[in-house]
């Protein structure tokens, strides 16, 4: 799961926020099944950075918040 995270946060450096979405999906997912705190808490911090970077503000503020919380 760490390496799709990984892989989402070279997508978004590279300027493709949809592809990071995808990768940080699948790997939040694993996180979740797996009851992987930490790894939600910064996964759904780089959906975030992804929502951010497609210009939806509320959505990456509500993420920003979840992750937040998360930790």
């Amino acid at each position: 799961a760490m390496n799709r995270t990984n892989l989402g946060d070279l997508a978004l450096k590279k300027g493709d926020p949809v592809a990071a979405q995808r990768y940080a999906e699948a790997a939040l997912n694993v996180f979740q099944d797996t009851n992987h705190l930490e790894g939600q808490a910064i996964t759904t911090a780089n959906l975030g950075e992804a929502a951010a970077a497609r210009g939806d503000s509320a959505r990456a503020r509500a993420l920003f918040e979840k992750a937040l919380a998360l930790m």
